[in-house]
């Protein structure tokens, strides 16, 4: 009598299916997830680019209040408010260069 048994060869096969497409689908996860970090690194980049473009511009906008402040027309227009004279030959406080330097 002959005994007929199918089911050897395919076992077999499944393996050899199941070892082969086990690397493949931790490819295709792995590659799915550093697509997802790549996005979400693109979206951090660009928030932060506009954040730097916010901070610039309001650096800016300081600068340009701080140099009003500071123009020859406001700080003669704020001597003359409390009634400063501007000195005509002022007299400096004058330190030896090393005796400033040594007591440190």
């Amino acid at each position: 009598m002959t005994s007929i048994q199918p089911n050897k060869e395919k076992k077999f096969s499944w393996w050899l299916i199941a070892l082969l497409g086990m690397p493949l689908i931790f490819g295709v996860i792995f590659l799915i997830a550093s697509y997802n970090q790549i996005v979400n690194l693109e979206h951090e980049i660009k928030t932060s680019r506009a954040e730097v473009q916010t901070i610039q511009a309001e650096n800016a906008e300081s600068k340009d209040k701080i140099f009003n402040l500071l123009s020859a027309q406001n700080i003669e227009f704020l001597a003359a408010e409390r009634q400063l004279v501007k000195e005509k030959d002022p007299e400096y406080i004058q330190a030896h260069k090393w005796a400033v330097a040594s007591q440190y």
